[in-house]
Parts: C-alpha cells; sequence; structure tokens
C-alpha cells in the first residue's frame, strides 16, 4: 500500500541523498534530503529523520550555507538525544560546534567542542583528528592560548596517523609559535622540523618553502 511506496520512496532517498553528497554533487544533494526530511516528519521516522537531517546539513555546509547548516545539525542532535543514540552524541555536538566556527561564533562553538571531547571515544583516530584540530583553531580565535596548546599537541598524533599532512602541519607550526612567544627558540625550531618533515610527506610545497624560510630566521 502507500506507507510501503513511502517506505521505499524514504530510502532510495536517503541512498540517493548520500551518493550525491559523497561524490560533491551538493546542490542535487541538497535538493533530494530536503525531500526525504518531509518525508520522514510525514511518516514519523525519527530515525531515518536523523539520518537525513544529518546528512542535510553536511550538504549544505558543503555549499557554505553555514545557517542553514546549523539549524539542521541542531535538528540531528536533538534527535540523538531524544533517541539516546549515545555513541553519535559526539559527533553531532562536533558538526553544530563546526558550524558555529564558521559562523564566527567561536566561542559556542568551543562550548560544542569540549562537550564532544568528553562523551567521544579516543581511539577513533578519524574523528579526533577532526575535532582536537578544529577545536585547536577556535581556542586560538578566542585567546585561550594554554587549551589550545594542550589541544593541538593532542591532535598531532590522530592527524598523522590518519596521514592529513595538512592538519599536522598547521598543528606544529601553530605550537612552534606559541614556543617562540615563550623565547623557547629551540624548541620552536625543532617543532619547524617536525611540519618540515610532515609537509615533505604531504608533498605540500608551499608550505616547505614558509617552513624553511622561519627555520632560517629563528
Amino acid at each position: 500500500g502507500k506507507a510501503g511506496i513511502a517506505a521505499l520512496a524514504l530510502e532510495a532517498g536517503l541512498n540517493l541523498g548520500e551518493v550525491l553528497l559523497v561524490s560533491g554533487q551538493h546542490q542535487q544533494a541538497t535538493d533530494v534530503l530536503e525531500r526525504v526530511v518531509q518525508i520522514t516528519k510525514a511518516m514519523r521516522n525519527p530515525v531515518r529523520q536523523r539520518a537525513a537531517t544529518t546528512l542535510l546539513a553536511q550538504s549544505l555546509g558543503a555549499q557554505k550555507n553555514f545557517e542553514a547548516a546549523l539549524t539542521h545539525a541542531s535538528s540531528a542532535l536533538e534527535l540523538t538525544k531524544k533517541l539516546k543514540f549515545e555513541r553519535l552524541i559526539p559527533v553531532d555536538l562536533y558538526n553544530v560546534g563546526l558550524f558555529k566556527l564558521m559562523l564566527g561564533q567561536e566561542q559556542e562553538a568551543v562550548a560544542m567542542f569540549k562537550e564532544a571531547r568528553k562523551t567521544s571515544n579516543p581511539t577513533e583516530a578519524g574523528f579526533q583528528k577532526e575535532l582536537l584540530f578544529n577545536m585547536g583553531q577556535a581556542l586560538i580565535r578566542i585567546g585561550e592560548k594554554g587549551e589550545a596548546e594542550e589541544v593541538l599537541r593532542a591532535a598531532v598524533g590522530p592527524c598523522a596517523a590518519a596521514k592529513d599532512w595538512r592538519k599536522v602541519v598547521a598543528a606544529t607550526k601553530a605550537l612552534a609559535t606559541f614556543e617562540e612567544e615563550r623565547g623557547s627558540n629551540d624548541a620552536a625550531k625543532s617543532l619547524l622540523e617536525k611540519a618540515l618533515e610532515a609537509a615533505t610527506a604531504g608533498n605540500l610545497k608551499d608550505e616547505r618553502k614558509g617552513i624553511r624560510r622561519r627555520i632560517e630566521a629563528l
């Protein structure tokens, strides 16, 4: 009957939305996922609504529509809490924090990131690298240097494990700046040499030039 057809349309739409999102067709993904969210609401299916809303937030974020992305990410977080999907709460907190960071709401972003860190699994390197790196950037922006340093030190390992060399370079360069500001030039130099190794591993030629200049200037 009609309910069966709606359920099929829902699953097909969710799958299509995800495929479009992954393949970078963000506008089409947004159009499909907006319709899917409507279907999930009509069918009162909060589990699928959460899935579709999360994907929709990502799709809007990829289009730099951060206001709308934040609205949907916040809805997803509410649904996750209602459904008691404890394992997914850190990811949803992180998504809300990230869109707040993109909108320049750094203080609120930091609060979300801290909550996500408290409840997340520290062994999930892929998630930890994104969480800790962005948390470090947000802390720098609000002038919390001591805390930023601790978080960025913790970020380097997961970033290297995931071979995300650009993040390793950025985090290590920031840590070197903190050492320079303290007058610890030797420590800064050794960090910059690590950044240079990461830039070489990632074949980041522009970064290598800039890091070499900084090492020579110390």
